[in-house]
């Protein structure tokens, strides 16, 4: 399948961690609260880097992903994708436009990672750089404990 130029948003404000303070802390056997700030940004980083390396997405939050161009498929790398909230473009007269599921677009959401394949291809805005936005919730609702305890583990390397 070939790369599509696309970009992710999270449309969620505050990121949640896959772990919590007290887990760390548990984690690293520390009893103390003198690092506690320290340890709070650690547990974010850590988070970070293990969605960037599953794919994944912790916490339950809205997304968007823009893209460049209509490709045949398109795969969701935020996995567990929970539903897609619409896929709109700008038109070449600048207006945005709403695709139809099932005459448009079909998707697997059960697929790791999920799987858009458009079945139109509208043409586009050239005076936009990415004219295509994917809405999207993904994210666990609780977090597996394999991946809490990848996170704790993260922390304890950094």
């Amino acid at each position: 399948m070939p790369l599509v130029d696309h970009v992710y948003k999270d449309q969620s404000d505050p990121y949640y961690p896959a772990i919590t303070l007290a887990e760390a802390k548990q984690q690293l056997n520390i009893t103390g609260s003198s690092d506690d700030d320290l340890l709070k940004s650690l547990i974010v980083a850590a988070s970070k880097m293990c969605e960037q390396y599953t794919w994944g997405a912790f916490g339950v939050a809205d997304w968007e992903c823009w893209l460049a161009q209509f490709p045949d498929q398109f795969l969701l790398c935020k996995c567990p994708v929970n539903y897609i909230s619409g896929i709109t473009y700008y038109s070449t007269n600048g207006d945005t436009i709403g695709l139809v599921p099932g005459t448009d677009y079909i998707y697997d959401l059960n697929a790791r990672p999920a799987v858009i394949k458009f079945l139109t291809k509208p043409n586009l805005n050239s005076g936009f750089i990415y004219p295509i936005k994917i809405a999207f919730n993904a994210g666990y609702p609780t977090v597996p404990d394999l991946i809490k305890r990848a996170v704790a583990m993260t922390v304890a390397n950094l």
